[in-house]
């Protein structure tokens, strides 16, 4: 149920002993571990991005927090969105190590991904309406933010188009010599 690296090549190990007592590798499903590690990536740079930047924003607030804090908060809504992609991300290298299908996981994975863009979109969108509502004064500051939240969802239609250029190489026909 783990994954050793050797230089370009992944080889999966499943998790039933041989009869030496080690397990053997599995090198069917590299290309689809390859994917989903790249997938993986990708969908957590924006979330580590974003404490990165929640951090700076909260140590430049000095005494007055209660500027930042809707900005703080915009950020928060798009980081829990990217740490539920890739924990999309994690139960699909799980599923794979656990002797699943490759190519279905792949696929129930990118069509996890796919709307998880617009969930963070529309949860940014009413998050920034209501601190309009809320806190108008810091209206401009929460847009802005926010802005910066929503390009996760670049990272998800990225992640998206990797697994399913690897499901397509999956299912494309292989020349028989």
């Amino acid at each position: 149920m783990f994954v050793l690296i050797e230089g370009p090549e992944a080889r999966l190990f499943p998790g039933r002993a041989s009869a030496a007592g080690y397990p053997g590798p599995v090198t069917s499903g590299t290309g689809h571990v390859n994917a989903l590690r790249k997938a993986l990536l990708i969908c957590v740079a924006p979330a580590l991005l974003l404490a990165v930047l929640q951090a700076a924003l909260a140590a430049m607030a000095g005494t007055s927090p209660e500027r930042v804090w809707p900005g703080v908060v915009a950020m928060m809504v798009a980081q829990v969105v990217a740490l539920i992609a890739t924990l999309g991300c994690v139960v699909a290298l799980v599923r794979i190590g656990m002797g699943h299908e490759p190519e279905r996981v792949l696929t129930a994975t990118s069509a996890a991904l796919g709307p998880l863009g617009w969930v963070l979109l529309v949860l940014l969108a009413a998050t920034t309406i209501t601190w309009f509502v809320l806190e108008p004064g810091a209206g401009v500051g929460v847009l802005v933010f926010s802005i910066v939240g929503a390009q996760a969802w670049f990272a998800f239609r990225a992640a998206r188009r990797i697994l399913d250029g690897a499901a397509e190489v999956a299912d494309a026909p292989t020349p028989r010599g």
